[in-house]
């Protein structure tokens, strides 16, 4: 039996027994009846106890529960009172006839000149912060919720961007000797020791939000057409954003979870569409479109694309008529976590390295959307426009049918997102 003192991250009651969460992540089970009230009545998140380990297990099993006694903290000094400044605290209490006599003297020196006092203040400062920096060092001080967090190995968050952006793990390699950021606490088999890329979406009522999201674009008096699609496989968005880690996810910026933003559906739509109907050719010949001398391209003379996406140039200038949503999922998505293994790394880092196979591969982790994840997509027209069109590869169809029919086969035949082109971000 051994002796052990920790700090209460949480504490719950069950069948008789009192339940700890140490701020090393282990639970510890004593018997409520053999302690006092007044100390069960203590026992509360952050209070330090100590105790004796009786049985090892899940909980552990404790007995002779203390309360530690609680060190107060070293008082917080800036070294102003040290020079120049004298300190409140310590100034002594005026002596009888103190006031008297001080008022007979006259005024002091600084009181007679106020920039001696000013010059005596600043050299005061100066030195203050010269001997403060050498001889002292003063504690920084931190939240207990937050030193609670940062002493807990796996934390559950109810916002997945805040929990992978803002709270990344540390992973320090002993071989290497450096630190860097890691998806999983990786050992010498990689395994997910510590997951804090697993996400928790119950109080987001996703369900909720996507319907919100349908009865806020009725009310505009949009006519609007919608339906739903799933991975066939996996799906990634936002693979190369900015992130701490190697790789990054697109997720909501209020509620967490994955979503496929709208620019990114109007953007797989039109890239299908000038594949299959135009042999991929963009909307202007010549220059860029928009400056002088640019010439609307096959593509730019279409009035259904026209319609759909809008275009630039120097005779033709409007906006597309349909709007393109966010893609919502309707529940929990389920989040997975791949890998690729770029070789020759070496290689195509340095100009001196020869394309050889003898280089280490280097793993790196990202952060997929499982197949079993289901999106609504939704698309929008204001009635006056959603009108068939004349001309062009889509005569005798309406600007919304064209722009479903785009999205449906733009999904299924090209994919949304990253990696499109080893099977990833197919959807049906």
């Amino acid at each position: 039996m051994t002796r052990k003192k920790l700090r209460i991250l949480n504490i719950s009651y069950e069948r008789g027994k009192g339940i700890i969460l140490g701020n090393d992540s282990k639970k510890y089970s004593f018997d409520l009846a053999s302690e006092s009230n007044q100390l069960k009545n203590q026992l509360t998140r952050g209070v330090e106890v100590e105790f004796t380990v009786v049985r090892e297990g899940n909980p552990c099993q404790v007995s002779s529960v203390n309360i530690c006694p609680v060190e107060r903290a070293p008082a917080y000094d800036d070294g102003r009172y040290e020079k120049g400044f004298p300190s409140l605290e310590t100034k002594e209490a005026p002596r009888a006839g103190q006031h008297r006599r001080d008022a007979e003297a006259g005024p002091s020196m600084n009181q007679r000149n106020p920039s001696n006092r000013s010059l005596n203040n600043n050299q005061g400062r100066r030195e203050t912060a010269t001997s403060s920096s050498e001889t002292r060092n003063v504690p920084r001080y931190i939240p207990q919720d937050t030193r609670e967090l940062l002493e807990k190995r796996e934390v559950r968050f109810e916002n997945y961007y805040l929990q992978l952006n803002k709270f990344p793990l540390v992973y320090k390699d002993e071989k290497k000797k450096k630190e860097s950021f890691s998806f999983f606490a990786q050992g010498n088999q990689r395994t997910p020791v510590v997951e804090n890329f697993k996400p928790f979406f119950s109080p987001c009522r996703l369900t909720q939000i996507a319907a919100r999201q349908q009865e806020t674009i009725q009310d505009l008096g949009f006519e609007t057409v919608s339906f739903t699609a799933r991975p066939e496989w996996r799906l990634v968005v936002g693979l190369g954003g900015a992130s701490v880690y190697e790789t990054s996810m697109t997720l909501h910026h209020i509620y967490g979870f994955p979503y496929l933003p709208g620019s990114a559906v109007k953007g797989v739509t039109r890239s299908w569409l000038l594949a299959e109907y135009f042999a991929g050719e963009e909307g202007t010949e010549g220059e860029e479109a928009g400056q002088e001398g640019a010439r609307p391209g096959k593509a730019g003379q279409d009035e259904g694309l026209m319609r759909l996406f809008g275009g630039k140039g120097k005779e033709q200038t409007r906006k597309g008529d349909v709007i393109f949503f966010d893609a919502l999922p309707l529940a929990d998505p389920d989040i997975e976590v791949d890998v690729m293994t770029p070789h020759n790394s070496e290689y195509y880092g340095s100009k001196n390295k020869p394309p050889a196979d003898y280089y280490e591969p280097v793993p790196v982790h990202f952060l997929t959307v499982g197949k079993k994840t289901e999106f609504r997509f939704t698309l929008a027209i204001r009635k006056e426009d959603n009108v068939e069109i004349g001309s062009g590869r889509f005569a005798g169809r309406t600007v919304l049918e064209v722009a479903r029919t785009g999205l449906e086969r733009a999904l299924k035949e090209q994919g949304i997102g990253a990696k499109t082109a080893v099977g990833y971000g197919l959807m049906s």
